[in-house]
């Protein structure tokens, strides 16, 4: 299979999901048109970090706010530290690490 009917295999066929299309696909098309989309071999050649962020981390929409119309002054520092963001709210209480306990249990018995 190619083409079309790949692209649709994952998708019910009803009344009620008549437009379905990938994220990712469907950002990247429009960034294209309009002129937005990121160019991964300038920013390897430009900003390596930056750019491997973008190409392993998250798609999210601060990379279309690199360049092109729209461009934002903070998309890049956004992009680095978006990990964290995601991270940050997960960790909601401090917990003792236990391989430190254990170590401190046995030097204190020798």
């Amino acid at each position: 299979r190619t083409g079309p009917e790949l692209k649709h295999k994952g998708y019910v066929k009803s009344q009620r999901h008549t437009i379905q299309v990938d994220y990712i696909s469907y950002l990247d098309e429009i960034a294209s048109l309009a002129g937005f989309k990121p160019n991964l071999l300038s920013l390897f050649l430009m900003d390596t970090k930056l750019a491997m962020e973008v190409f392993f981390g998250p798609c999210t929409p601060y990379q279309y706010r690199l360049r092109g119309p729209g461009k934002w002054a903070g998309a890049r520092e956004a992009i680095l530290t978006q990990r964290k963001r995601i991270t940050k709210p997960l960790k909601t209480r401090n917990v003792e690490d236990s391989t430190n306990q254990s170590l401190g249990a046995i030097s204190q018995s020798v």
